[in-house]
């Protein structure tokens, strides 16, 4: 083999190589990497199938159901993390991932009640609400004397059943909840934190043009004011702690004043119930859930919800400092291959 051969080999291999890095680094530059893992805990709005699993299929008992979720569809949190390359997984899976989990389930309020605990009776178990989800996350790092993992995010959002179902007319209690669930994750080392508020209740169709509507509006108001106040205290009370607050209110305010502007074409009804009338007079066609806000009386459909997780990446594009992409690597690749092709014409002068 001649020696000019070999070089030539030499060179075609190192291209290769600083080439094979480029393009693997374009292709991680396209993934957001500001976390290394996601923990949920919410109620049925984020709750991946895990009380569906937990009651054998009881609930939701909705038929229409995707995958034991409370919509017809992903939730929110798995349109969110994908955008990081991740996939937590529910906390009832029996197989755990390395991304994560989502301690989410059906029912839970702010503090300790699951509401599905009142509306069924019939199942002797007892529910999750938001402490004890907590707890499910916090109480084994205790026992092992770790921490939470400091680069991950930490999803919180609760507080529409107390309002709905627990009967509470005082919006400090969930605040405060929601604000103690803060400190619990933070005292084990979380440091990024995104929080979400709630969307005004009373025009969800379960209480739309009802004599409650202005009451749990009025309710929303008040808890999301408190919030947010509770949230711009917390940043600058805890050292080195990040918490991101979605605006969940405006984004579905939003819907309601133009649902065509977010591809929707029904605002204020539930799909669940066009198709329920659809079924008694014998539709050829069923409406089609992509266009609607609501999926039940209460719940979004997952076209709504992947407006949310859009409008929740939103917020962490603006509020958590960007981890640096690999740029440096595709710089050195650029440079690599400068000196490369230097190199190139330098060997082929010479000879």
């Amino acid at each position: 083999m001649s020696r000019i051969y070999s070089y030539n080999i030499a060179l075609t291999t190192s291209l290769l190589s600083v080439l094979t890095v480029g393009t693997v680094s374009v292709q991680a530059a396209s993934l957001d990497s500001r976390f290394n893992q996601i923990f949920v805990f919410s109620d049925s709005l984020s709750d991946p199938g895990n009380i569906f699993e937990a009651t054998n299929g009881a609930v939701p008992e909705n038929p229409l159901s995707f995958g034991g979720r409370f919509s017809n569809g992903p939730v929110w949190t798995e349109y969110l993390s994908p955008k990081f390359g991740l996939n937590p997984t529910p906390f009832t899976s029996p197989v755990q991932s390395s991304d994560g989990t989502n301690y989410s389930f059906g029912g839970a309020t702010s503090g300790d009640l699951n509401i599905i605990n009142i509306l069924r009776p019939d199942i002797p178990i007892e529910f999750p609400g938001l402490t004890q989800e907590l707890n499910y996350f916090i109480e084994p790092l205790l026992a092992q004397n770790q921490s939470a993992n400091p680069d991950a995010l930490y999803v919180v959002w609760a507080g529409a059943n107390d309002y709905i179902f627990g009967g509470v007319s005082d919006p400090t209690i969930p605040v405060n909840n929601i604000s103690k669930a803060v400190h619990s994750l933070y005292d084990v080392g979380a440091r990024n934190l995104l929080l979400l508020n709630l969307p005004s209740l009373g025009n969800t169709p379960l209480a739309l043009n009802s004599d409650f509507q202005e009451p749990l509006n009025q309710l929303t108001a008040a808890h999301n004011f408190l919030l947010n106040s509770a949230v711009e205290g917390l940043n600058q009370s805890l050292t080195g702690v990040n918490i991101g607050l979605v605006d969940v209110n405006a984004t579905v305010n939003s819907i309601l004043q133009n649902p065509g502007e977010f591809g929707l074409t029904n605002g204020t009804d539930s799909w669940s119930n066009a198709v329920a009338a659809c079924l008694e007079v014998g539709c050829e066609e069923f409406p089609n859930p992509d266009e609607y806000l609501f999926w039940d009386l209460i719940h979004p459909t997952t076209a709504t919800h992947e407006i949310i997780a859009d409008m929740a990446y939103s917020t962490v594009q603006s509020q958590f400092p960007k981890v640096p992409e690999p740029t440096s690597i595709l710089a050195l690749s650029a440079l690599g291959l400068g000196f490369l092709f230097n190199q190139v014409s330098s060997h082929r002068r010479k000879n």
